[in-house]
Protein backbone atom coordinates (compact mmCIF):
# COMPACT_ATOMS: atom_id res chain seq x y z
CA UNK A 1 0.00 0.00 0.00
CA UNK A 2 2.60 2.53 1.02
CA UNK A 3 4.34 1.65 -2.28
CA UNK A 4 1.19 2.61 -3.76
CA UNK A 5 1.46 5.86 -2.33
CA UNK A 6 4.57 6.73 -3.74
CA UNK A 7 4.01 5.69 -6.81
CA UNK A 8 0.86 7.67 -7.03
CA UNK A 9 2.48 10.34 -5.26
CA UNK A 10 5.19 10.37 -7.41
CA UNK A 11 3.36 10.53 -10.64
CA UNK A 12 5.38 7.15 -12.10
CA UNK A 13 2.44 4.84 -13.30
CA UNK A 14 2.66 5.44 -16.15
CA UNK A 15 5.42 3.46 -16.48
CA UNK A 16 3.23 0.92 -16.09
CA UNK A 17 2.08 1.66 -20.22
CA UNK A 18 5.86 0.09 -21.01
CA UNK A 19 4.88 -3.19 -19.58
CA UNK A 20 2.95 -5.65 -21.66
CA UNK A 21 -0.70 -6.18 -20.61
CA UNK A 22 0.09 -10.09 -20.48
CA UNK A 23 2.66 -9.42 -17.68
CA UNK A 24 0.31 -6.90 -15.98
CA UNK A 25 -2.67 -9.56 -15.84
CA UNK A 26 -0.51 -12.36 -14.88
CA UNK A 27 0.83 -9.95 -11.72
CA UNK A 28 -2.68 -9.05 -10.96
CA UNK A 29 -4.31 -12.69 -11.27
CA UNK A 30 -1.05 -14.30 -9.16
CA UNK A 31 -2.19 -11.18 -6.57
CA UNK A 32 -5.56 -11.61 -6.14
CA UNK A 33 -4.79 -15.56 -5.86
CA UNK A 34 -2.60 -14.67 -3.35
CA UNK A 35 -4.86 -12.75 -1.37
CA UNK A 36 -7.71 -15.15 -1.77
CA UNK A 37 -5.64 -17.69 -0.13
CA UNK A 38 -4.50 -15.35 2.75
CA UNK A 39 -8.27 -14.88 3.84
CA UNK A 40 -9.65 -18.80 2.97
CA UNK A 41 -8.78 -19.30 6.47
CA UNK A 42 -10.86 -17.21 8.06
CA UNK A 43 -13.97 -18.88 6.40
CA UNK A 44 -13.37 -22.43 7.02
CA UNK A 45 -12.06 -21.07 10.49
CA UNK A 46 -8.28 -22.94 10.85
CA UNK A 47 -5.08 -22.27 10.63
CA UNK A 48 -3.25 -22.96 7.44
CA UNK A 49 0.26 -23.32 6.35
CA UNK A 50 2.14 -20.25 4.12
CA UNK A 51 3.52 -21.71 1.07
CA UNK A 52 0.53 -21.58 -1.81
CA UNK A 53 0.51 -25.15 -2.27
CA UNK A 54 0.03 -26.77 1.60
CA UNK A 55 -2.32 -24.36 2.19
CA UNK A 56 -4.41 -25.88 -0.80
CA UNK A 57 -3.12 -29.15 0.35
CA UNK A 58 -4.66 -28.34 4.10
CA UNK A 59 -7.76 -26.72 2.35
CA UNK A 60 -8.84 -30.07 1.05
CA UNK A 61 -7.14 -32.22 3.53
CA UNK A 62 -9.21 -30.94 6.75
CA UNK A 63 -12.54 -30.10 4.87
CA UNK A 64 -14.60 -32.28 7.87
CA UNK A 65 -12.71 -29.81 10.34
CA UNK A 66 -14.47 -25.94 8.98
CA UNK A 67 -16.24 -24.36 11.13
CA UNK A 68 -19.88 -24.28 9.45
CA UNK A 69 -20.88 -20.64 11.08
CA UNK A 70 -17.54 -19.58 9.30
CA UNK A 71 -17.84 -21.30 6.55
CA UNK A 72 -21.73 -20.03 5.87
CA UNK A 73 -20.71 -16.42 7.26
CA UNK A 74 -18.31 -16.41 4.02
CA UNK A 75 -20.25 -17.63 1.42
CA UNK A 76 -23.06 -15.00 2.58
CA UNK A 77 -20.75 -12.12 2.23
CA UNK A 78 -19.15 -13.65 -1.12
CA UNK A 79 -22.62 -14.05 -2.72
CA UNK A 80 -23.40 -10.48 -1.57
CA UNK A 81 -20.51 -8.74 -2.69
CA UNK A 82 -21.21 -10.52 -6.17
CA UNK A 83 -24.81 -9.04 -6.20
CA UNK A 84 -23.76 -5.87 -5.36
CA UNK A 85 -21.23 -5.81 -8.48
CA UNK A 86 -23.54 -7.12 -10.87
CA UNK A 87 -26.38 -4.85 -9.36
CA UNK A 88 -24.21 -1.72 -9.87
CA UNK A 89 -23.17 -2.75 -13.50
CA UNK A 90 -26.53 -3.26 -14.39
CA UNK A 91 -27.45 0.09 -12.52
CA UNK A 92 -24.52 1.65 -14.32
CA UNK A 93 -25.96 0.94 -17.74
CA UNK A 94 -29.41 2.66 -17.43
Amino acid sequence: GVLQLLIGGMRIGFLANFISKSVLSGFVSAAAITIAMGQVKHIVGYDMRDPFLEALYDLFAYLGDIEPYNAVMGVISMIALILIVIYNKKRQKK
